[in-house]
């Protein structure tokens, strides 16, 4: 069997556009990160965030935020910096959200 022009050409195509998908942002490189502090760190399972997460609790998730329960399919661990607390940008993310009483991610 040889390849013609146009079969090359596929190919080619193929590759560019799985390389393309391949490069795109994940869902949890433009999420807020999971908080390294005390109470995040004692969470064991997704299921456990809806202790605080949920609505009527200490910090509800914001009405657009989707009504799931896997919560490390979007967001990433915060690494903790050697103190064992949240990096700076994390913990500025951190504060910022919780000065303005949202829980979306700001510019800076």
């Amino acid at each position: 069997m040889t390849f013609r022009k146009a079969d090359w050409f596929y190919v080619v195509a193929a590759g560019l556009v799985v390389l393309g998908v391949s490069l795109l942002p994940s869902p949890r490189d433009r999420n807020p990160p999971i908080p390294a502090d005390a109470d995040h760190r004692a969470l064991v399972s997704d299921t456990g965030c809806v202790r605080c997460h949920a609505v009527g609790q200490r910090r509800p998730l914001p009405d657009r935020h989707p009504k799931r329960q896997d919560c490390a399919r979007c967001h990433r661990r915060a690494q903790p910096d050697e103190t064992g607390r949240a990096g700076a940008t994390e913990a500025a993310w951190i504060l910022t959200a919780a000065a303005k009483g949202r829980g979306t991610r700001t510019s800076w």
